[in-house]
């Protein structure tokens, strides 16, 4: 899952140079980096001056400067709650006064039987890329549906790389991918057009099901709108199922364009490979080719050996029987071999109640585990005579070992009790809160899992949300209402155990807006980023926090940065948290305070 920033305000340059006739120089103000209220503030470092470029003629005079002594906190960007932990922590900060930190990491942990084997944001497989899609309508022949499910991202509708579908402009335009099967569905990634109308998106629904008819199926979460300085959002689906994921706009009467939509599910059932078989018996390769008409037929040896070329961890399988009884297999047992020949098989399921008769498709699960080596074992038909399997299917999890998550690591010096707390930035909202995040415990010795709502200079006594003990080697999800409004601290705390074996995992957090208030912030009167805050003994029922540079009852009024008449003998410019100096001829500097050099340049063309 990728996280949410506020409006970029990294890195600034600034460029001063003559605006007419010989020596004219344009510099900006000396004034603090600027960066949004409530992160570090970074500075700025000095200017780098060019030399006059007079050559008895027009004349420039040139400076730069960049926000790196030092690089503001989190990179000038606000501070956001939402967070995979793929780069940092997101402005997620440690307590100094517990016991000990969380960790950040990625891959499966140094210890065996506890902790992920692999983070939840990177643990997933797209099963939406090459899929069929379709759309309500197709913008003068171009966007058509497919290319939200190519692969590519990139959000230049307009451009030859750009891959984005575009409907007309229409009553609720809608799109949806086709899966070819009911998925259990963790998280649905959209990503936005950029070059154009990024506000377009915006509201929109996600419906996942069964049925074709796209808003038929139920929806993921209500109306989501994306932050439309970034490419794309992620939404949290908490393992819902269906066949067909759809994007439907909220807005009366707009176009639809969105320029790639992942589905993410953690398991997928695994491409087939003849390459796989290893022991040929029977032609087992015929339970692997697709083909309806072809079937693996041993006389002898009712085994299949696979070789999967790297260690796949499997949780289910189907099988597709000849359909004739007498040959029908009624029994059989997965196994697995974590070396090559000779192997070392260990059962992995037993399956006794496999119908004859019928050639459909049967699915069987229960099992989740991870080798390189697989062994297909029939051991019973129904008639007795030989089996004859048309295919055979393997449903395997998918992860990526580079994606990263938090945990609390309690090996030594750790001892039971120890704490970890984990703080949010500071929330700021009039409306309640739908605080969702994944998290991990498995191990013999896992303690708790707690998460507070912090409002004062202490934790409540009684947490919004409470595990303890194993719950399984799995990613789980969780939500939680959180109904205050004002200003709080998210809070997450992990309990060490007895023993190393009870490390507990944490990944992406997010917080999405869930009933606002009625009073004066329900308009959402605050414009560019500014924070609505319930005030009852105000006019308006509000106030607006506004960001650095903002001003006026609702943050539309531009500060004036000239008011203090900073350019001395030249024209000041106002500019967005900052201003401009316009220096008359024969003067240059920050403050238009200091002789020109291309005025000596006039006097020897003169001569």
């Amino acid at each position: 899952m990728r996280f949410r920033h506020g409006p970029a305000i990294g890195v600034w340059l600034l460029l001063m140079m003559a605006a007419f006739q010989l020596a004219v120089a344009i510099s900006g103000a000396d004034k603090p980096c600027p960066v949004p209220s409530g992160n570090f503030d970074g500075g700025w470092s000095a200017w780098n001056w060019s030399a006059p470029s007079c050559s008895c003629g027009v004349g420039y005079w040139t400076s730069s400067r960049t926000c790196d002594n030092p690089v503001p906190r989190n990179n000038g960007t606000l501070c956001v709650f939402d967070c995979d932990f793929e780069t940092d922590l997101c402005g997620w900060t440690q307590d100094s006064g517990d016991d000990f930190d969380w960790t950040r990491h990625e891959g499966s942990t140094d210890t065996g039987n506890t902790g992920p084997p692999y983070d939840h944001t990177m643990g997933g497989a797209n099963i939406a890329l090459g899929r069929t899609a379709y759309q309500t309508s197709r913008f003068r022949n171009s966007g058509p549906a497919h290319r939200a499910v190519d692969g590519n991202t990139d959000g230049d509708y307009m451009s030859g790389a750009g891959s984005c579908i575009h409907t007309n402009r229409e009553s609720n335009p809608s799109w949806w991918v086709d899966l070819g099967q009911s998925y259990v569905v963790i998280r649905v990634d959209v990503f936005n057009r950029l070059d154009c109308c990024p506000e377009r998106l915006n509201p929109f629904n996600i419906h996942i099901g069964d049925s074709d008819q796209v808003i038929a199926n139920p929806k993921c979460g209500g109306d989501h709108r994306i932050d439309i300085s970034q490419p794309s959002i992620s939404i949290s689906c908490l393992g819902m199922k269906g066949r067909y994921v759809g994007i439907r706009l909220v807005a009366s009467y707009q176009p639809l364009t969105i320029c790639e939509v992942q589905v993410v599910s953690e398991s997928a059932w695994l491409k087939r490979d003849s390459s796989w078989v290893v022991e040929n018996n029977g032609d087992a390769t015929k339970a692997l080719d697709g083909e309806d008409g072809t079937y693996w037929n041993p006389q002898v040896n009712w085994y299949i050996i696979l070789d999967l070329a790297a260690p796949k961890t499997l949780a289910r399988i189907a099988v597709n029987n000849y359909g004739d009884i007498t040959h029908d297999i009624a029994a059989f047992t997965l196994q697995m071999s974590q070396v090559g020949s000779p192997y070392n098989w260990e059962d992995v399921a037993s399956v006794d109640n496999v119908l004859g008769g019928t050639a459909q498709r049967q699915e069987f699960g229960g099992f989740q585990e991870t080798a390189r080596y697989w062994k297909f074992v029939v051991d019973q038909t129904h008639g007795g005579m030989q089996p004859q399997l048309k295919e055979l299917y393997l449903y395997g999890i998918t992860f990526d070992e580079n994606g990263h998550y938090m945990y609390i690591d309690t090996s030594s010096p750790r001892v039971a009790g120890d704490r970890a707390l984990l703080y949010s930035p500071t929330v700021t909202t009039a409306c309640t809160m739908y605080l969702r995040f994944w998290y991990h415990m498995y191990g013999s010795a896992i303690e708790t899992l707690n998460v507070y709502v912090r409002t004062g200079s202490s934790l409540p006594a009684v947490p919004v949300f409470t595990r303890t003990g194993e719950q399984g080697n799995q990613w789980l999800s969780a939500e939680v209402e959180i109904s205050n409004t004002g200003s709080y601290h998210v809070v997450i705390e992990g309990i060490s155990g007895s023993d190393i074996t009870g490390q507990i995992a944490l990944d992406d957090i997010t917080l999405e807006t869930g009933h606002c208030a009625t009073g004066g912030c329900h308009s959402e009167p605050c414009q560019n980023y500014g924070t609505c805050v319930e005030d009852t003994t105000t006019a308006t029922g509000y106030v607006c926090l506004c960001l650095d540079g903002w001003e006026g009852q609702n943050c539309t009024q531009d500060v004036d940065e000239c008011q203090s008449s900073p350019c001395g003998p030249g024209t000041c410019h106002d500019r967005l948290n900052g201003y401009l100096c316009q220096c008359p001829w024969s003067y240059q500097g920050m403050h238009c305070e200091a002789p020109d050099g291309c005025f000596h340049c006039l006097h020897y063309a003169m001569l």
